[in-house]
Parts: C-alpha cells; structure tokens; sequence
C-alpha cells in the first residue's frame, strides 16, 4: 500500500508568501496519520521567472515550426531576439530558484517530517491542494523531493471537493472509452485513435468533430469509464475558462456539458484525459460547476502534437500492463525526457488533477477485475503453507521442533508420584560398601526380601547373563514374578543374553531408541532382533514388567498389529511424526510421556537388605532394581533440565517411566501421546498461513502488525499448549513460522500497492 501526502497551500501569494501551510501524511484509503504545519517566504521573482520562460517555450516552438494543439490568439506574445541557449538558462534558473524556494527554513519542518516518514521505495501521491491559478500552473516535478522519491508522483487538488456517489456503472469487464476528436487542423489525430484501439479488453466509441448534442447523448445513454478529448483547446481569464475546438468554426466549452458530465460522474465516469493544450482552464470550470470528476490528465502548457501522442502510447502502455495511475503518468513523463532534444522541456508538461477523496484507478478496477483482499491473502497462505510444509518434511525444523517440545513439556504442571511402581536403586554409598558389579547375593538377598513383602512384579535392570550364585539363579528361574533384562546388539556394542533358563516371557530387552541430539523422547516397546542376535525377546523390558502386572489385573492384549491394551491403543510411530522427520521407525515405537518431577518412590539397595522399609510401599507393586549412583554408565539424557543443562537419567529411573507411562494409560487412562495425521496437519498449518495473511492485510502500521503477530503467536502457544496437555502433540513450529512470514508478506505487498 502506498502513501499519500496533501500539501494544503491556504492563503497567500507569491508576493506575500505563503503562511498557512499544512502538509497530511498518510496511507492510500486511510485517514492521515500525520500533520506538519509550515510556512513558505514571498517569492517575488518566481513567477516573473516562470512567465519568462512560457514566452521563451512558446517563441521556441514557433522557430521550430511545431505544430501545437492550440489556437493563439492575437494578442499572444512573442520574441524573436533569443537563442536555445537562454531558453536551457531560463529553464535551468527556474528549477533552481524553485528549489532555493522550497528549502527555505521555513518549509524545512515538511521536508524532514517526509523524509522521515516515507521510504524512498515508497509510491507516493503527493497532492498540491490549492486555487491559486499561478501555484497551480507552476511545474512541480521540478522539485527535488521528486529525484530522492523515484515513485512519487504530484497532482493539483482543489480545496473544495467531494465524492460523488455512483448509482450505477455498466457491468461490462471491458474499459468503455468514449473518444471525441476536435478541430484537426494542422494535427495527426489518426495516431491517438489507433493508439486507443490498441488497448486490450477496451470498448471504444470516436466521435470526430461532433456536435455538441452528440456529445451529450452519448454521455446521458451510456455509462463511460474514461472520457478521451485530443484537438485543440486553450485556457482563458488567467486559467479560469478553457475551451475545445470541435473544428474551425465551433468551440465547446465545459459549461455546454455540464448536465452531461454531471450523468457521466454519476454513472461511473472514472478518468477524463485532455491531450490537448493548456487544460488547466478547463480543469478550473471543472471545479467550478461541481464537477469532481475523479481523475483527469490534462497538458499544462500548449503541447506539440508528438509530444501529446507520445505521452498518450506511453501511459497507456503503463497502465494496461497493470501500473498505478500516478507511476503511469510518471512513468510516461520520464519516457519523454527522450523527446526532449527536438521538444525541449516536454516532460515539463503532463498534469494529473484529482479528487483527493476519490482513488485512483488501475487498468484492471477499470474493468471491474478487482484482485480482493481474500485472493491476495489466499495465495500467500498457500505458498507459504507449502514452502514450510516442504521445508518440515526435509527435517528442516526438526531440532527446533524437538527443542519446542521439549520446553512445553517442562512447562506443564507437576504430577503425582506413580504409587505402583518402587524403585530400588544402588546408590554411591551402596557400592562403596558391596561391590560394583553388585554381588549375586546381594541381588538373591533383594529378590527374596521383595518377595517376603509381597511384591508383585520384580524387574531386574541389570545384567546378569552369567551368575555364578545358585540362590540367584534359582529366584530367576523359579519365580514367575522377576523379569529379566537383556541387550540386542547396537552398533559395535555387543549383544547380551539374558540369565540361563529364563523363560522368553519373562526376558525383556533393554534398549531405548535416542535421538540426534541424546535425548530419549520415544520409548521403543517391541522389535524383532537379528536371528544371531542372543537376546531372543521382541518386548522391551518396561513393556514385559506392565504386561505382566496387568495380566496380574485380569488386562490382557491380544496379538494384533496395533498394541491395544483394554480400550488404550498405542500409537506407532511413522516416519513423519510430529516434529519427526525421516525417521527409523523399525520396530514398535510411541512417544514417551514422561511423568515429572518424580516418577516413583525411590529407595536404596540398603533400606531393602537391612529392612528399613514399611512393607506396604513394597506389596503389590512393580519393583524395579538397578544401579542409580552418579558414577555408573547407564545414563540417558531426557527432555527434562536443570538449571538450562539437560540432567542425566538413570536407567532404571527410564525404565520406570516407561512402565509407568504404559500404566498410567491403560488403567488411569493418562494421556499417550499422539498427532494428526499428514493432511490434518497442512490443514492446521494453512489456516495459521491464513490468519497471518488476513492480519498482514488489515494491519496498516509495522507497530500494529508486530503486535497482532505476537498476540496470533501466544494464542497459537497457548493453544498447543492445552492441547499437548491432553496429549496432543500440534504443529507449532511450523504454524508460528507461517503466521510471521505470511503476514510479513502480505503486509509488505499491501504496502507496495
């Protein structure tokens, strides 16, 4: 979206300067955001200057036997005693007095105030606002805010205007043209018809050298979009009146179509072009009678016939290859700097005047194709629902998802301790006193006090795959209620069986599956190992110790493709999970839900063996045995941290969360956790790229966008947030991503327009 800026002139003149100056600063189609009031000193050698020089164009033109589209009166000056020389001194003292001018300190505080407020690729529509004839005849793109801003663009406004309401417009998706063409004499009217008929998607009528009836009817039948006068025409009573030669004999002033325009502006009438001379007279009856036409072009200064063509094919051009108005007409006024070897200072000559309520046109409003809010905003949510989508499958923002995960776990609320499980871990203290490995005896002497007290289920998290004590192995062998551990071989780590005579029931594996970055977040339930593999079990140790206490609570799983426990189906992970992307998915893995701060009670190897413990903590539980002193190898890293460092894990503390997550879920039914699938998930990310369109458009200020953004952001957080709370793991990364950038995007094309 572009900028507009009104420069209100007030009172004054350019012998008593200009006191009352009052520049608005703005967007296109908002109020102004900014107001600068400035002042303006008497410039009494300016408009001798600028007379000087219509003299000296004028002589200039009649030496070179150009053809005009005006007819001179009489009484017309003219000068014979110059050269080109003094015409260029003339011309190049005009635009530097003009400068010296503008920069007084007086205007200084409008100049900075625009410097600091519009961007030098900003388009801009700058808007002189005054009914002072000589302010209004002057040339202004001379001034050098129009070099520092290469898409400003100026145009006359008079103070009093208004928006006329249109009550109907024709529903034709062409551009209706209607052509008058007057007074030919002396004049190539052919080449402006042919360029007319050489505009796409337009309906053209041409009238030649009609009668002022004809003009009439056709503006009372019919709904026009642009109203199209190239002949002669000039300006009188010091710009006042203008009149249009329909041919030699008959002229046509604005006055004779009052009515008629008055019916065009209400049905429609969008643009009114004079490509003839002097129109700033016809423009000034214009707004005498009311007339607010929204946009006309007409030609300052009495205008070579080429000169008129040429500036005609080069906005047209523009604007049907999709330009704004106002870069159109710039953008034709810089094409005739390339005329200007042969016609001096025609670049000095096109004028836009504008209904400063009215917006200006482009081709396609013209032909009622209007790119809606709702497209621009549907596009830059698809292409960017589909960069980020194809950027997260690659595994692009797996890490950052994974970290996200990670502290939204951390951040949900503490949970109760587990009060089915017990862990016995070997502490520092108990290794210093019985050995490390832990003697046989120690582990028979464990096993049996765990049994006297009654303990449900024993898993025992170390390895033990040749015991040399005969009480060991006959508590494994003999009871149905220990469970034993054994390790599939992983990369150069060697396998390692379990105990001899442990039946395949009661052996589970102790491997986890890590992730890049050493974190365990997936808990792996089950595989099938290699056949020399001399772990034979395909369940994971955690999983055997639940399956058993649940047998234990009449819960049963029957053999099935899916793990279903009672009503609790566990989800297995495919490659693209969640934050997961390309992953090995071999075997039977889900996420882990890990219960936090504490997943169970915990006591050390002493308080078993020396009976220091109230046997109810001990009956009916799952006891898990192993090694928790900081100095053993059997650690793991998990989401969870301590003081910004993530804090190692125990093995066995894992294999308790394992047991209790399975647990907790089939009898508590605690939440597993779980995600959408494929296309839920691009849906999901696309209603977020939709949301950051829609802001990036209805935002009109980089302050009011960054703060609709942040808001969106936290409502997205908040949202995964509750929704990972019941076990939901959503698309955060990704939605936050496209929520920024489409409405970054978006803003920035609006603000483009």
């Amino acid at each position: 979206m572009g900028h507009q800026v009104v420069l209100k002139f007030g009172r004054g003149s350019w012998q008593q300067g200009l006191p009352a100056i009052t520049a608005q600063i703005g967007r296109d189609g908002e109020p102004h955001q900014i107001q600068v009031t400035a002042s303006l000193p008497p410039a009494f050698d300016l408009p001798e200057l600028y007379r000087n020089w219509q003299v000296l164009y004028l002589a200039l033109y009649d030496r070179l036997g150009w053809r005009f589209r005006i007819t001179f009166d009489d009484t017309q000056a003219t000068v014979t005693n110059f050269s080109s020389a003094d015409f260029h001194t003339v011309c190049q003292q005009l635009r530097s007095r003009f400068n010296v001018w503008l920069n007084s300190p007086e205007f200084r505080p409008v100049y900075q105030k625009l410097w600091q407020t519009l961007s030098q690729d900003s388009s801009i529509r700058l808007l002189i606002e005054t009914n002072n004839p000589e302010l209004r005849q002057f040339p202004w793109h001379l001034w050098d805010f129009f070099q520092d801003y290469p898409r400003a663009e100026f145009a006359l406004s008079n103070p009093n205007h208004e928006l006329i309401p249109v009550n109907s417009r024709h529903s034709s998706s062409e551009v209706r043209i209607l052509a008058v063409f007057g007074n030919n004499q002396g004049l190539d009217l052919q080449q402006d018809q042919a360029l007319l008929e050489n505009l796409p998607n337009a309906k053209l009528t041409f009238l030649s050298e009609p009668s002022r009836q004809s003009i009439s009817d056709q503006m009372w039948r019919y709904s026009w979009d642009i109203f199209f006068f190239a002949g002669h025409s000039s300006s009188q009573m010091a710009g006042q009146k203008g009149k249009m030669s329909l041919d030699g004999d008959r002229n046509l002033t604005i006055g004779d179509l009052e009515n008629a325009l008055r019916r065009a502006i209400s049905q429609g009438l969008q643009l009114a072009i004079f490509n003839s001379c002097e129109g700033l007279g016809l423009v000034s009856e214009l707004e005498n009678l009311g007339l607010h036409i929204p946009q006309i072009i007409i030609m300052g200064e009495a205008v070579p016939d080429r000169v008129a063509q040429g500036f005609l094919s080069y906005f047209l051009e523009a604007l049907a290859r999709g330009e704004s108005f106002y870069l159109a007409v710039r953008e034709a006024r810089e094409r005739l700097h390339s005329l200007e070897d042969e016609f001096p200072c025609a670049s000095w000559l096109p004028v836009i005047c504008q209904n400063p309520v009215a917006i200006p046109p482009t081709w396609n409003s013209l032909r009622r194709i209007h790119h809606q809010p709702g497209y621009r905003v549907l596009w830059a949510s698809v292409v960017m629902s589909a960069l980020v989508v194809g950027m997260r499958s690659l595994g692009v923002f797996q890490g950052t998802e994974l970290q996200t995960f990670d502290q939204m776990l951390r951040w949900r609320p503490n949970e109760a301790t587990d009060n089915r499980l017990l862990v016995v871990g070997a502490t520092e203290e108990d290794i210093n006193k019985y050995g490390f490995p832990l003697p046989d005896a120690i582990l028979a002497q464990t096993i049996k006090q765990l049994y006297r007290h009654q303990a449900q289920v024993i898993g025992l998290d170390i390895y033990r795959h040749n015991p040399e004590s005969a009480d060991l192995i006959k508590r494994m062998q003999n009871s149905d209620r220990v469970i034993t551990l054994c390790k599939v071989r992983e990369g150069d780590e060697g396998d390692i069986p379990a105990p001899p005579g442990i039946p395949l029931k009661r052996q589970g594996f102790s491997d986890v599956v890590v992730d890049r970055d050493r974190i365990v977040r997936r808990h792996l339930l089950a595989m099938t190992p290699p056949p020399s593999s001399k772990c034979k079990t395909e369940y994971a140790f955690s999983l055997q110790l639940a399956l058993k206490y649940l047998a234990n609570q009449g819960i049963s799983s029957p053999p099935t493709e899916v793990l279903q426990l009672k009503n609790k189906v566990f989800p297995k992970l495919q490659p693209h999970t969640g934050g997961y992307h390309q992953l090995d998915t071999r075997g039977y893995q889900i996420l882990l839900n890990y219960r936090f701060p504490q997943v169970s009670q915990q006591v050390s190897l002493s308080q078993i063996l020396n009976d220091q413990l109230d046997p109810n903590s001990i009956k009916n539980r799952v006891i898990l045995i192993g090694v928790t002193a900081p100095s053993s190898r059997d650690k793991f890293f998990t989401p969870y941290n301590s003081q910004a460092i993530y804090q190692e894990t125990p093995g066995v503390i894992l294999q308790a969360q394992m047991v209790s997550q399975i647990l907790s879920a089939v009898i508590d039914n605690r939440p597993i956790f779980w995600v959408l699938s494929p296309t839920w998930e691009i849906l999901w990310i696309g209603c977020w790229s939709l949301l950051g369109g829609v802001l990036g458009w209805y935002c009109r200020s980089l302050l009011i966008l960054s703060l609709t953004i942040s808001v969106a952001a936290i409502s997205l957080y908040g949202i995964c947030y509750v929704l990972l709370l019941q076990g939901c793991w959503m698309p955060l990364v990704p939605s936050a991503l496209v929520v920024i950038s489409t409405a970054t995007i978006t803003f920035y094309i609006i603000s483009k327009k």
